[in-house]
């Protein structure tokens, strides 16, 4: 399974216009509605709330993807904690929300984190890391890659903008990316 999960002080919105995807394909879980067409509200800004969208089939990772899609992290920079894109095989469940940013916990896993508050072992920008089996803690060794700026022009994402997200896989020759 993979999703979208987040735990957040502020509005998350995830746009799968420009995927594969469909609602069909779609189960939303915690706060997380479908806000029109490919639209959905992972969470509102308040504290707390957490949401997560699961596609009901399994990925094959044995088969190559590439999906693109548009965040809206709010417009709240003291807003926290961001989201994550995760792949894992085990159900629909979210891991602990706050820190864990509904990953944490997840095992076995990879997560594409995109975190816009500064938690320990956490850089002071809005970032992008490649971490695996739930573990939220950067640094160790389950971090894959990063963290790294989330953006190139600015340390900040909850800056009332839509962000394209490229995440492709090549199964043939097992390279994860992220843009």
């Amino acid at each position: 399974y993979s999703t979208a999960i987040c735990d957040s002080v502020h509005t998350t919105i995830i746009d799968i216009s420009n995927s594969p995807l469909s609602f069909s394909e779609m189960n939303l879980d915690g706060n997380a509605y479908q806000m029109n067409g490919n639209t959905f509200s992972l969470t509102e800004n308040q504290n707390w709330d957490y949401g997560s969208i699961w596609f009901t089939n399994a990925i094959d990772l044995t088969q190559s993807f590439d999906l693109s899609f548009e965040l809206f992290f709010g417009c709240n920079d003291s807003g926290a904690d961001g989201m994550v894109f995760v792949l894992q095989q085990n159900n629909t469940n979210i891991g602990s929300s706050g820190f864990g940013m509904g990953y944490d916990g997840i095992v076995p896993s990879i997560g594409v984190e995109f975190d816009t508050y500064t938690n320990t072992n956490d850089p002071s920008d809005d970032h992008i890391a490649i971490l695996q089996n739930g573990d939220v803690n950067h640094g160790t060794t389950n971090t894959i890659s990063g963290p790294v700026q989330a953006s190139s022009s600015s340390t900040n994402i909850e800056d009332c903008v839509f962000h394209s997200v490229e995440i492709i896989w090549n199964a043939s020759t097992m390279v994860f990316e992220v843009y």
